[in-house]
């Protein structure tokens, strides 16, 4: 098992190294609103959609933007850790301040997925509105004014519990999802996190992983010899 790790391990290395340069970008569509839960009006994380076809449950960390059933649009990737100047809120913020909200947001993310199903109980409704909002207040402090006074409360408190109960550099699983904006976009959609990095857009650089794999146990085949 640990030689398997460790094979693993240097392939995972490769396809880092092999990463382009440049931004990678991939496709979104967002295909519905979860399990339609709704607090104040609007339908709360997670929502459902494709990633480069792939199929995804996306988080929004964005109130104010829109987002539209069966839009299509192309998104930036940024994977937690790295550059996040591409990000919405890396380029508001500054980079060491969006890497701590960033790091909250996946705690709180993580919290609520662990309570989303698609026939959940009204408490888990609750929880998962709670936690949508907390999201959103992280980088929108004015969302959580469309709340009520005790709703604003428990908001409040998921936050703080996020900022007390986060481990800084423990989400390398997330990837953040940025709206690509051309000189025709006057309202882009969403950004999105999703909790597992979606599939290489290129299969060159799958292929060159494949091979890398192999190599490495063709070596240590014949070190153990």
């Amino acid at each position: 098992m640990r030689a398997l790790f460790s094979i693993f391990g240097s392939v995972g290395a490769l396809f880092l190294v092999l990463s382009p340069a440049s931004a990678e970008s991939v496709e979104m569509y967002l295909a519905g609103v979860g399990n339609s839960t709704v607090m104040a009006g609007v339908y709360v994380n997670p929502y459902t959609g494709t990633v480069n076809g792939r199929t995804a449950l996306l988080v929004c960390d964005d109130y104010f933007a829109h987002s539209y059933i069966a839009e299509k649009w192309t998104a930036t990737v940024t994977r937690y850790y790295s550059d996040l100047s591409q990000t919405k809120w890396g380029a508001t913020f500054g980079e060491a301040a969006a890497k701590t909200l960033y790091d909250e947001a996946a705690w709180l993310t993580t919290r609520l997925l662990s309570v989303y199903s698609a026939n959940p109980t009204d408490s888990e409704r609750l929880t998962q509105s709670y936690l949508s909002f907390a999201i959103w207040t992280l980088f929108s402090p004015a969302a959580v004014d469309s709340l009520a006074g005790p709703d604003k409360d428990v908001v409040n408190w998921y936050i703080q519990e996020a900022q007390t109960k986060y481990k800084p550099g423990s989400y390398g699983g997330f990837t953040i999802l940025t709206p690509v904006c051309n000189s025709n976009c006057s309202d882009p959609p969403q950004e999105f996190l999703i909790a597992d990095a979606p599939e290489p857009a290129s299969g060159m650089l799958f292929a060159l992983g494949i091979a890398a794999l192999v190599t490495v146990h063709e070596l240590r085949r014949r070190h153990s010899a």
